[in-house]
């Protein structure tokens, strides 16, 4: 019955929001570790400052508690321990992902690592890690 079904909704999907999901996938819980907890209160709450819509927040966080999670399986539970390479080794776990979303994670990754780096926490900028490279007319 659900294959007779699932088309109309689709075109339903379709029609009411312009777009469809392929799947609708149960967002998935990733819990802060408590060795973390206290600089993801921080950045959260610098993230909450931030001029962007809810779902660009919550991508940011996910991100912070999956990398945040990673350190913890490899023996990391401070945030001054994690290096550059500990940092590729996470988001080559991610390789199952679309290209896409693991831009974004970088990004997010990124923008964490300077604001850490901004905070003094750290001694490593997102920049750093993953530079941005600008390309035009004047470049060679």
């Amino acid at each position: 019955e659900t294959r007779t079904i699932r088309p109309l909704l689709i075109l339903l999907e379709f029609y009411n929001t312009g777009s469809y999901s392929k799947t609708h996938q149960e967002k998935s819980k990733v819990i802060t570790p408590k060795e973390y907890t206290n600089i993801y209160i921080k950045y959260n709450n610098y993230i909450d400052t931030l001029d962007i819509s809810n779902e660009s927040k919550k991508r940011k966080l996910w991100t912070t508690r999956k990398l945040f999670n990673f350190c913890i399986d490899i023996n990391k539970t401070n945030i001054k321990q994690i290096t550059i390479e500990d940092v590729y080794d996470f988001v080559d776990t991610l390789a199952y992902m679309k290209i896409s979303t693991i831009r974004i994670i970088k990004t997010n990754l990124r923008q964490m690592f300077n604001w850490l780096y901004q905070e003094k926490i750290i001694s490593i900028s997102g920049n750093r890690i993953y530079p941005i490279f600008r390309w035009g007319r004047n470049c060679t």
